[in-house]
């Protein structure tokens, strides 16, 4: 509708369909008097009601488009160090993730426990077989999300705004944009992430030898674990070529799984 708020006296009239209370505007609206204001959403109760084809064909935010996309490209400070932060943790090699994580199940969870009375943490996750693979799912749960998030934020801040305005002017929903719009727009982000966790949570290796070893009593070994020890833990040549078939089936397992995935997910995404 407009350049600029202060440009508002220059148009005969103007008229605003839907003003939200939290919007941060740089003038007062009833300021100026060809600016009509009501409709739906409105806050103030002696709000006008606006013509039929105002209110359905002339939402507000394009009054205010220009100043929120700036608000919204200036960011926060220090967005960038907190954007790292959620990287590092991709950025640790396993074993040393490991060990670091070794410490806080054996040592932080146990003082935290002696501390509260938890039973939770009354002893180390890694001497309980259920507890310690539990761990394994949080130290790739955590290693993970970081990088994931990016690439999801990515994914949402490359949305056009000219669709969801669209949406919104058909009376679309929360839920309908985001079933209907936001997820089949986001489709190649999601793609992107299933692979990526998918094939990494099959090939977790460093994190499951440095973390429990397999311990206790093989309890906690995952895939890519027990086909090292098979072919380096047990004496024997048999050993060794029972390791190597185990290898060839697990690549075909992984590569079958991850090219299923990518071909239905691919399937779901749509062009801008």
């Amino acid at each position: 509708l407009l350049e600029d708020y202060f440009a508002i006296p220059r148009y005969d009239e103007v008229y605003l369909s839907r003003v939200f209370d939290f919007t941060k505007v740089p003038i007062d609206p009833k300021d100026y008097p060809n600016l009509h204001i009501g409709g739906t959403g409105y806050f103030w109760m002696d709000a006008e009601d606006l013509p039929h084809e105002i209110e359905h064909h002339m939402p507000d935010y394009h009054l205010y488009d220009e100043y929120v996309g700036k608000q919204i490209a200036r960011g926060i400070k220090g967005q960038n160090f907190f954007r790292a932060g959620f990287f590092t943790p991709n950025l640790i090699g396993g074993l040393v993730l490991g060990y670091i994580w070794q410490f806080v199940f054996s040592r932080v969870f146990v003082g935290i426990g002696e501390a509260t009375g938890w039973s939770l943490f009354e002893a180390s996750w890694l001497s309980d077989p259920n507890l310690a693979f539990a761990a394994l799912v949080l130290v790739s749960v955590w290693q993970l999300s970081g990088y994931m998030i990016l690439i999801y934020v990515a994914g949402f801040m490359g949305l056009t705004q000219d669709v969801m305005e669209a949406a919104s002017i058909d009376g679309a929903t929360g839920w309908v944009k985001l079933r209907s719009i936001i997820l089949p727009l986001m489709m190649s982000s999601i793609t992107i992430c299933l692979f990526l966790t998918i094939t990494n949570s099959f090939k977790l290796f460093d994190q499951n030898m440095a973390l429990t070893g397999g311990n206790p009593a093989h309890q906690s070994e995952l895939l890519a674990y027990n086909i090292y020890y098979t072919f380096y833990g047990r004496s024997g040549p048999q050993w060794r070529g029972i390791g190597q078939a185990k290898a060839v089936i697990f690549c075909v397992i992984v590569v079958a799984i991850a090219l299923i995935q990518l071909r239905v997910t691919r399937k779901k995404e749509v062009q801008q």
